[in-house]
Parts: C-alpha cells; structure tokens; sequence
C-alpha cells in the first residue's frame, strides 16, 4: 500500500468517526429537547 492510499483511508475513517460523533450528538439534543 502507498502512503498515499494510507492516508486517504485514514481520512475517511476519521471523516465516519465524525459522522458518528455529530449523528450521537444531534440526537441526544434533539432527546434534550422534547
């Protein structure tokens, strides 16, 4: 594998790991809420 190829993955598994954290996170408010 290239460095290349490592660092896109790499990217997009943090870019998933963020997705996650927001989609808890705006759910646990939107629970807040009502």
């Amino acid at each position: 594998m290239t460095d290349t190829n490592q660092k896109h993955l790499r990217e997009a598994m943090d870019a998933d790991d963020f997705r996650d954290y927001m989609l808890s996170f705006l759910f646990l408010r939107y629970l807040s809420d009502n």
